[in-house]
Parts: structure tokens; C-alpha cells; sequence
């Protein structure tokens, strides 16, 4: 016997007396075996604080899509986040990591920091490629002093 639950709207299978997923009790729950002639008085309430959120097959009531709360950060948090993520060096870039990847960050930090994170990495990109081009310079520049043998005009 499938019927559902009043409380949460699950599906429930079996002759149970509650519900496997909020734990109400069953006693008025629909029988969806009954014949099709016969009226179905119990519509299911359907719980949407504990549903999957945005997107293809995401519950709706008068045909609008219910979000989830935005979780706001304090200016304290935010100020905490910053120097968390700026000033600790390598802990700084491990910490940016783990929050822009991490589900349980709170959306606008893990926004924050996955921004932050591919702005450390250009960063580094542009330093390495800084430091290439003036050893580059540098090691020229060094081969025409050795070449030019001008080494008495010089006092190191």
C-alpha cells in the first residue's frame, strides 16, 4: 500500500504507522490503492523548507520557483573573511580553497572566495611570467657584460 504523508508530503510505502522521513504519525494518510471511482479527500502538504532548491523539477506554488534564503553575512564576518584570505600567506590560499569549495560555506563568502581564489591564481601566473622575463633580461645582459670583457672599469 503507497499512500502519502500529510505532514511532508513523502511517499510511504508499506503498512507503516509513521512517517519514515519527519516522523508524523500516518493514521490519515491517502490509500493510494484505492479504486480510481472513489474521492480522495487528503491532498498532500507538501513541506518546502527541506526540498531541493532552484532548477529543473524544483517545487513550486502558483507557478513560482521558491528560493532559498539568502544567508547575509555581518560586517564583521566579511572583514574577518578578507583578512583571512589575504593575510597569512600559503594558510591565506589554503583558506580560499576550502571555502570557495566547501557546501557548507555560506553562499556569498563561497561567491567571495572562489573569486578571490582565481585571482590569486592569475596573480601567480603574472609573477612567474614577470620573473621569467627578467631573468631572461638579466642573464642577457650578463652575457654581454662577460662577452665585452670590461672587467677592469668595474670594482665589485
Amino acid at each position: 500500500m503507497e499512500r502519502f504523508c500529510e505532514k511532508c508530503g513523502s511517499l510511504v510505502s508499506g503498512d507503516v504507522k509513521f512517517c519514515p522521513t519527519c516522523g508524523a504519525p500516518l493514521p490519515g494518510a491517502v490509500d493510494l490503492d484505492k479504486p480510481a471511482g472513489q474521492p480522495q479527500s487528503v491532498q498532500p502538504n507538501y513541506n518546502y523548507t527541506n526540498q531541493p532548491m532552484g532548477g529543473y523539477g524544483a517545487p513550486q506554488y502558483n507557478n513560482q520557483i521558491i528560493q532559498p534564503q539568502q544567508q547575509n553575512m555581518t560586517i564583521g564576518q566579511w572583514v574577518g573573511t578578507i583578512l583571512l584570505c589575504t593575510c597569512l600567506g600559503t594558510v591565506s590560499f589554503i583558506l580560499t580553497i576550502v571555502w570557495a569549495f566547501s557546501s557548507n560555506t555560506p553562499e556569498p563568502k563561497k561567491s567571495f572566495c572562489k573569486a578571490y581564489f582565481y585571482v590569486q591564481l592569475i596573480m601567480i601566473g603574472v609573477t612567474i611570467l614577470l620573473c621569467i622575463i627578467i631573468f631572461g633580461f638579466m642573464g642577457v645582459a650578463l652575457n654581454d657584460f662577460i662577452k665585452s670583457g670590461n672587467f677592469n672599469s668595474y670594482r665589485f
